[in-house]
């Protein structure tokens, strides 16, 4: 009993679900049948009002004949126009110009200038240990004459002539009595060779400097010529 019971449970279930399946159905059929009704009406009217324009008569309108003046029962209107003392009078704009600026002179960078001082050795020999002036070799040098921030350095000629050890070269400031700083070369080849110096450290003023030059270990050594380079 109770299994016939649940049977007709399930078949009155289903029937339900079929009924409202059913029904949706139907109500879609319904809403798109509306709609393509609709949309055939728009179509028929937008094809009416093209067919409308179609049939409407072209105007050309070189066919249009415009009001000449003076013809007989077609008088101009000359109530808008311009009275040419009234265009005269009126002061026209003034176009401003920007001044033109001025050229600017750009100067070039300035390139570096040398001078050479020579120094003349006359193939001047020493075998002493100790600083020896090379005679003739003086100059005068005013270093402010090169500009506000010149430099300086100097290179010689110089060898061992025989035996061993090295020849050392410096400029010796005679007006101030000291050693130019930084003036100190030395070379210990057997052949004239041309040694250079790093950067002089000079004292103002217009002194006199003279090559001096020694032996380390009391070995001939020759001095040719030098020359100082200013870069200004």
């Amino acid at each position: 009993m109770v299994l016939k019971d649940q049977r007709l449970f399930c078949l009155m279930s289903l029937t339900k679900v079929n009924f409202i399946l059913l029904m949706l159905l139907n109500g879609a059929i319904l809403f798109l049948f509306v709609n393509f009704t609709q949309l055939s009406q728009k179509n028929s009217f937008d094809s009416q009002r093209i067919d409308q324009l179609e049939r409407r008569p072209i105007v050309d309108v070189n066919d249009f004949e415009f009001p000449q003046a003076g013809e007989s029962g077609r008088a101009v209107d000359t109530s808008f126009q311009i009275e040419p003392t009234r265009i005269a009078q009126t002061p026209l704009p003034t176009a401003t110009t920007k001044p033109t600026p001025a050229p600017t002179n750009v100067s070039a960078p300035k390139s570096a200038q040398i001078t050479y001082i020579p120094l003349f050795g006359g193939e001047s020999r020493t075998t002493d240990t100790n600083w020896t002036n090379v005679a003739g070799s003086d100059v005068q040098l005013k270093i402010s004459d090169y500009g506000s921030n010149p430099y300086a350095t100097w290179d010689a000629i110089t060898w061992v002539v025989g035996g061993s050890g090295d020849v050392t070269l410096r400029l010796f400031d005679v007006t101030n009595g000291v050693g130019v700083s930084g003036s100190e070369i030395s070379v210990s080849s057997a052949q004239p060779t041309l040694v250079s110096s790093g950067r002089l450290s000079f004292f103002t003023g217009n002194n006199t400097y003279r090559v001096q030059m020694k032996s380390q270990t009391s070995s001939p050594v020759q001095f040719d010529f030098g020359r100082i380079k200013i870069v200004y």
